[in-house]
């Protein structure tokens, strides 16, 4: 029996040697898509505690590829299973994969990138194509928090791994398009931002709701004209037409009782622009 046990020692201490190794290095990756093409710029964000000596891609359309930070064209637009390999100079190996998804070129489309600061704040750049005036923007930030800002900043609680998604909603149109984004976050300060332009000195409105949406507004300049109710999907379900005379605080309301749960998109509708908001309904 003795003899045995010793037998498997160098199995155990190669094992053991292993997953300590694993553990000194960690790959991870987040990607772009150029707007307008079908090419995509892969970032590697792996860390070591030693040098990393190797990247190695498979961009899961067949072709492979070198290097940190890659670009590669894809042939048509899908989804695509990406794997990145990396080694540092003491031997520790690390992989990880992601599901790609590269959108069609042109015309009405979600897209975005991401930067990340000293302090852990992300800064999300919307490279969306084919908005206008009419867009709003719904964020999630995968990890129960949301914007509505057309470029918005996020800190993550704790750190990880994490799939943000932005839907645009074309509300002339009634048109959405949405594109996911999966990485690896820091842990950094939280930020909320709101969206809100400069003809307005306030808005503030019932959030979550469950019977009725009350919206409270006040003007710098001109007046709502039409307040309007979305879902994520770009479909108007409510419309209000307000009176343009008056100034001050101002009250608009939606009667809630026939919306199911979920997430809506609140615009308020001005001359110049609008507004938006979201709104959670509570069943």
């Amino acid at each position: 029996m003795k003899k045995s046990i010793l037998s498997l020692l160098p199995f155990f201490l190669l094992v053991f040697s292993s997953q300590t190794m694993q553990g000194q290095c960690h790959a991870s990756f987040t990607w772009e898509q150029i707007p307008g093409s079908l090419q995509v710029h892969f970032h590697s964000t792996s860390t070591s505690e030693h040098d990393i000596v190797s990247y190695h891609w498979n961009f899961g359309d067949g072709h492979e590829g070198h290097g940190s930070n890659p670009y590669h064209t894809y042939a048509e637009p899908g989804t695509y299973v990406v794997c990145l390999i990396i080694m540092d100079n003491a031997g520790c190996a690390s992989d990880v994969c992601h599901e790609v998804h590269v959108g069609a070129t042109g015309g009405f489309q979600s897209n975005f990138s991401i930067d990340i600061d000293d302090e852990g704040i992300v800064s999300f750049i919307n490279a969306s194509t084919g908005t206008n005036e009419h867009t709003v923007w719904f964020w999630d930030f995968g990890d129960g928090s949301s914007s509505n800002a057309q470029h918005p900043q996020h800190g993550y609680n704790v750190a990880g791994e994490y799939t943000v998604c932005l839907i645009i909603t074309d509300t002339m149109e009634q048109r959405a398009d949405t594109f996911c984004l999966t990485a690896e976050f820091p842990e950094g300060m939280i930020s909320t931002v709101h969206s809100i332009d400069d003809a307005f000195k306030s808005i503030w409105y019932t959030n979550p709701v469950s019977d009725e949406l009350v919206i409270h507004y006040e003007m710098k300049q001109g007046a709502v004209k039409w307040l309007e109710l979305y879902t994520l999907q770009g479909k108007r379900i409510k419309l209000q037409q307000l009176s343009p005379d008056g100034s001050g605080l101002r009250t608009g309301a939606f009667d809630m009782h026939d919306v199911p749960g979920g997430l809506y998109i609140l615009v308020l509708r001005h001359g110049a622009g609008l507004a938006s908001g979201i709104v959670s309904v509570i069943r």
